[in-house]
């Protein structure tokens, strides 16, 4: 991009919605697609032949518990997730070899104002009591 070497690489970015899905609009979704799944498979596409010819690097990937636990009003965030999470996972594999080490985040339910701005109906997943640490 500018001629600088990238040796890390977080894919952090994204997005939910709390609704069913037949409910939810077309554009939503397919935004949500684009955020959470095609964005990081560009910048994946994009600088992991730079880290493959100097032979070293580090990705780390932010998906989410939900990739293996799904459930509803969330499909497509759901799916988008365990997306990032296969292909961290499968490139960790392909990658490892040469030098680049990749990981994958799967965080579980954290108060981040996340629940909030998506307008997810199961606040009771930050409720006080429930285990879950800020």
């Amino acid at each position: 991009m500018l001629g600088w070497p990238v040796d890390y690489l977080i894919n952090n970015a994204g997005f939910g919605g709390g609704s069913v899905f037949v409910t939810r609009s077309a554009a939503c979704d397919l935004a949500m697609v684009q955020v959470n799944a095609a964005v990081p498979t560009a910048l994946l596409k994009l600088f992991l032949p730079g880290m493959v010819a100097r032979g070293h690097g580090r990705v780390l990937s932010v998906a989410s518990a939900a990739a293996w636990f799904p459930g509803p009003e969330q499909a497509t965030y759901f799916a988008t997730k365990a997306y990032l999470a296969a292909l961290s996972n499968a490139l960790w594999y392909e990658l490892k070899p040469l030098g680049i080490r990749v990981t994958t985040l799967l965080p579980g339910p954290i108060e981040t104002g996340f629940a909030q701005a998506g307008q997810l109906a199961q606040p009771r997943l930050f409720a006080p009591g429930t285990g879950v640490a800020p």
